[in-house]
């Protein structure tokens, strides 16, 4: 079982197919749905221990993204539009209306969007992000961040007053 699969929904989750794409979806509990959407390199598994609180007094909805846990690959670049097209669509298939999304990172970047186009309950957003198009600058102001922490790696002598200073 590969790490990607770990971190994903429960064995045996359903598959629902959305524009092409099989997408990993796990669903427990009674009540309003609370539809749980994680970051990259993550699973629906992060939001296990909350599903379980909650369960109880809320049907929990788990997304596994493209590509990750135990979802399908996607024939599209993953972005935040893309996933809060896939999301809405899911919804459709589900038949879930006015979900409460709890979204982290990329997860949350997607919930903003769909809250945009179709009306939810509420939106829980943790480190939302992904909302900027990654255009020449967005390029040039990560590749400048990377070698920031490139140096800070090595032990570059200047790295540690930089880094205070940034955090300061």
């Amino acid at each position: 079982m590969s790490r990607l699969t770990e971190l994903g929904v429960p064995e045996g989750s359903p598959l629902i197919e959305v524009d092409g794409v099989q997408i990993a979806v796990s669903r427990q509990g009674v009540g309003p749905p609370v539809v749980c959407l994680h970051a990259t390199g993550h699973g629906g598994r992060d939001f296990e221990a909350f599903a379980q609180a909650m369960s109880p007094r809320f049907e929990v909805i788990a997304v596994d993204w493209p590509g990750q846990g135990r979802s399908g690959p996607d024939h599209e670049p993953a972005s935040a539009v893309r996933y809060a097209d896939l999301l809405g669509g899911l919804l459709k298939e589900l038949g879930v209306r006015r979900p409460i999304l709890l979204g982290n990172s990329i997860g949350g970047a997607a919930a903003i969007i769909h809250a945009s186009r179709d009306e939810v309950a509420a939106l829980v957003l943790c480190d939302p992000g992904g909302l900027v198009e990654v255009d020449a600058t967005v390029q040039r102001f990560c590749r400048a961040f990377a070698g920031f922490f490139r140096a800070g790696a090595r032990g570059a002598w200047w790295y540690r007053a930089a880094f205070a200073l940034y955090y300061g």
